[in-house]
């Protein structure tokens, strides 16, 4: 994919910012979305508004490769829905996002992906579940990722076929594998976890075995150390609740808490952290920002 490259310019009336590969901006009333969702040499370009009575998102996608413009509509997922698209950061997929927007609430996303073959959008992922709510400690958001097959277009209302178990086991097997291949090399691993969605990490959350434990605690820690906590958190924290013993997970979980500003649930698990190792005799090995931020 290109980067769209533009020059910044004062438009009566215009809000524009980068949303990872994607422009996204305001012209009056309408928003937009543009980016080189094709592949192609020309971006394509979504305005979209809410309807008059708040019912659904209509939407306007201009096609570079079938040089036309393709309308849709997409009713609201619930009546506390606030519905929005955007671009997904580093790649060509657009997500509409119908999320509740208060504490705890609802989480409505689905992502779309361009089908040169149908000339046209196909929903790939349904995600739902809950928001955070750390006033009731859910620090990190509680997220269903289903894999849909058959392509339903953008504004189809389901029911949907989607991926079993068996084969999303599959898939996610085969990631992991090209996960460990890329961990030797700096510059392949950052361009692995520039290619790992949001969504990719929480549909891990449901798939963590005794097999691929390992494997899924360094990709949260890569991801972590790559300024990507909050798609780690949910991972450790998984880990840590189905696998007590990885002492090793906890203090990831500590680092992850603490670089996403949960200080008071950081501190307590560096607590236990430090308890867990001088147990076992390995205190010599405990890092110096435990000692400092325990609780």
């Amino acid at each position: 994919m290109k980067i769209l490259h533009f020059i910044s310019s004062l438009v009566i009336g215009t809000v524009a910012a980068f949303v990872g590969f994607a422009y996204a901006a305001m012209i009056g009333d309408d928003s937009v979305v543009a980016g080189y969702f094709e592949d192609g040499a020309i971006p394509g370009k979504f305005q979209y508004r809410n309807s008059e009575d708040g019912a659904r998102l209509v939407i306007n996608y201009y096609s570079p490769s079938l040089n036309k413009t393709l309308t849709y509509s997409v009713d609201k997922f619930d009546e506390c829905s606030t519905m929005t698209m955007y671009g997904m950061p580093y790649n060509n997929k657009i997500v509409v996002d119908g999320n509740c927007s208060s504490r705890g609430g609802q989480i409505y996303e689905y992502v779309y992906e361009w089908n040169p073959g149908m000339g046209d959008w196909c929903l790939i992922r349904e995600i739902t579940g809950e928001r955070p709510d750390p006033a009731l400690g859910r620090i990190a958001p509680s997220e269903r990722v289903s894999r849909v097959k058959d392509c339903p277009v953008l504004g189809v209302v389901g029911p949907y076929s989607y991926e079993s178990l068996v084969e999303t086991t599959k898939s996610i097997a085969v990631e992991l594998k090209k996960f460990r291949n890329s961990s030797g090399e700096r510059k392949i691993l950052s361009q692995y976890l520039n290619s790992i969605r949001s969504y990719d990490a929480a549909e891990l959350v449901g798939y963590i075995n005794p097999s691929n434990v390992e494997d899924i605690n360094d990709l949260a820690f890569y991801l972590s150390e790559d300024g990507r906590s909050l798609d780690a958190i949910p991972l450790l924290e998984k880990i840590v609740e189905m696998f007590p013993g990885r002492v090793v997970a906890k203090l990831n979980l500590a680092d992850a808490y603490w670089d996403s500003s949960f200080e008071k649930e950081a501190a307590t698990l560096y607590g236990e952290y430090y308890r867990e190792m001088s147990a076992i005799n390995l205190k010599q090995k405990i890092p110096d920002r435990a000692f400092v931020r325990m609780k």
